[in-house]
């Protein structure tokens, strides 16, 4: 059994894309319920080996080798390839814990494994990834001996998939808090009832930003969830902080985190609301403020919604905040282009007569890589400002 592309429909993935969508196929086996399949193109070239699951509504090829390599020998070569990187780029000491396969960026479509000390979380999101766990799973206990790999599946893409949500011991024992160190701060990661894995750790080099620039400054952290940036600016010297989560349990975390980096003594102010609401009716005596909320544009029908929530998230903050201040604002959204999300923070800034300068940038860092040829997994942007 194979798969026959339509005429001049091979370009993207002779230029290393790993998507095969539905619109590009001209023959393929029915029902191939994630298995993995040779492609060719329409001239009988062979393009390489992909998952293939019809019961999607776009995306029904999902490149795992390119070319003449066996599907399985590259399998354990890119897991290896992945673990040898964060090695070289992202290992270090007062750090355990990172991103340790990024799914498209390490060329393991579907596949996306978190490291938090001799722990792994793992996310499954399609339906051939899922086929093979057994062997993944063997590749990574083979190469790093961990005490336990936990799966923690959900979202959207595997319900396309036809997949449902799923927390699963994969090997070993996995506790229900497990403590992990970033640039010498620890933190208490849950990855059975977490956000995601237990930790976002694609914004570790922005909470160290604001280390370096919080001293004798108010921290006001909205959308904390479990508190990073909280510590991060306690610890960097931040005069006292705010931190507000619509989840009490998220909060009862930050504070276990604050007094796990013997921050107990600070002037902490814990708040379980929401960030609309709370912008709208309190006034904001800080001078440090994270706007770091969850993806507002999920999909593409959410973007002019969303467009709107960064915007009025932004002018209620810009509208109140002191001068001299600092403004760390985010969108995790892939559907929100960096350019235009710093638009909508200058319209909101210009609506309400401020001042702001760009001091820095933040996007995906090397455990987080990202694959030229797939920008869609392209998806955070960062941004740092004066405001005066």
């Amino acid at each position: 059994m194979s798969v026959r592309l339509k005429t001049d429909r091979e370009e993207s993935l002779l230029k290393g894309h790993h998507w095969i969508f539905s619109g590009a196929i001209d023959a393929i086996p029915s029902d191939p319920k994630g298995a993995i399949l040779p492609v060719h193109s329409s001239r009988g070239e062979l393009l390489g080996h992909a998952f293939f699951n019809t019961q999607t509504k776009t995306i029904w090829g999902r490149i795992l080798s390119f070319g003449k390599q066996d599907p399985y020998q590259t399998l354990e070569r890119l897991i290896n390839e992945a673990i040898e990187k964060r090695k070289t780029f992202v290992e270090c000491p007062g750090t355990n814990a990172y991103r340790l396969i990024h799914g498209e960026g390490d060329r393991l479509s579907g596949l996306i494994v978190d490291r938090y000390g001799d722990y792994l979380v793992m996310q499954f999101h399609s339906l051939g990834m899922d086929l093979i766990k057994e062997e993944v799973v063997s590749l990574l206990v083979k190469k790093l001996a961990p005490k336990g790999i936990l799966e923690k599946s959900s979202g959207g893409s595997r319900r396309e998939e036809g997949l449902q949500d799923r927390t699963e011991v994969l090997f070993g024992e996995v506790p229900t808090n497990i403590t992990m160190e970033e640039n010498g701060h620890q933190f208490i990661v849950d990855p059975y009832q977490g956000q995601k894995t237990g930790f976002f750790l694609d914004q570790r080099e922005l909470r160290q930003w604001l280390y370096h620039h919080s001293k004798g400054r108010s921290l006001l952290n909205l959308f904390c969830y479990s508190g990073g940036f909280t510590v991060y600016g306690l610890k960097g010297g931040a005069m006292k902080a705010a931190s507000l989560d619509a989840s009490a349990r998220a909060l009862d975390l930050v504070e276990k985190n604050l007094s796990l980096n013997h921050l107990q003594d600070k002037e902490h102010t814990p708040v379980v609301g929401d960030a609309f609401h709370f912008l709208k009716e309190n006034p904001l005596p800080y001078d440090a403020v994270v706007l770091d909320p969850p993806a507002l544009i999920k999909r593409k029908f959410d973007f002019q919604a969303g467009c709107r929530g960064y915007y009025e998230l932004n002018r209620q903050v810009l509208e109140k905040i002191p001068s001299n201040s600092l403004l760390i604002s985010c969108s995790c959204s892939h559907f929100m282009e960096e350019a235009i999300f710093l638009k909508i923070i200058q319209d909101a800034a210009r609506h309400e007569g401020r001042d702001i300068t760009l001091l820095h940038r933040h996007t995906l860092q090397p455990d987080h890589p990202l694959n030229p040829a797939h920008s869609q997994t392209d998806y955070l942007k960062g941004f740092a400002f004066h405001v005066n």
